[in-house]
């Protein structure tokens, strides 16, 4: 195993139209990278029969979830279709501080949120090979109405008209690939100049002298 993931910490935020994989890829990179957390999103959705809170989603209540809103809790924040998403700021900086790299799949109003608190955020867009292709996924998942589908198409359609405010896209054809994809970025991420902590920066300054 590289020993990528040993440089200063920074927010890695990736979006896609829901079906396309974001979340499986995210998980899976941070499952194989210790150094890797996988942040976690608060919703106030009911919880499905095959969901585990704490682990899919944090589920909370409404009330709950507009109480925190309040109180300044949450990073970013989102309502859809009358239930509420978001991530919460303590946990995100708690990670950052043990110099975790942390994944956030969000949408494109959420990534925008993130870039606009931490400037050094890198971003990813993760694509189905088609919106055939995108659909296909949705309807073989079982999960969602045939209207549902239909928003959810609408909205990636929406949402990919913003694909350019992205550093990176990874196509997500074979998932085996698409990991070691963002698992690459993240890597060449950690090697930049600017990513590099001050100690290092330092020992480099005496070297030169």
């Amino acid at each position: 195993m590289t020993d990528f993931l040993k440089n200063s910490a920074f927010p890695v935020v990736v979006s896609a139209p829901s079906g396309a994989g974001k979340t499986s890829i995210c998980r899976e990179v941070a499952r194989a990278h210790p150094d890797c957390v996988y942040s976690i999103s608060v919703t106030s959705r009911p919880r499905s029969a095959t969901e585990q809170d704490g682990e899919d989603y944090v589920f909370i209540s409404k009330k709950e979830f507009e109480e925190d809103i309040q109180k300044g809790q949450f990073l970013e924040w989102t309502q859809i279709r009358g239930r509420y998403y978001g991530t919460r700021k303590q946990s995100v900086e708690d990670a950052l501080k043990k110099r975790k790299t942390v994944l956030l799949d969000l949408d494109v109003h959420g990534a925008r949120t993130i870039q606009d608190v931490y400037s050094n955020t890198v971003s990813v867009y993760i694509l189905s090979p088609s919106l055939k292709d995108l659909e296909k996924r949705l309807k073989d998942r079982g999960r969602d109405s045939e209207e549902e589908i239909a928003f959810r198409l609408r909205t990636a359609t929406e949402e990919m008209k913003h694909i350019e405010e992205y550093d990176y896209v990874i196509v997500n054809t074979i998932f085996r690939e698409s990991v070691e994809r963002l698992r690459c970025i993240i890597e060449a991420e950690k090697c930049k100049i600017e990513r590099k902590s001050d100690e290092w920066m330092a020992l480099l300054q005496v070297e030169r002298a």
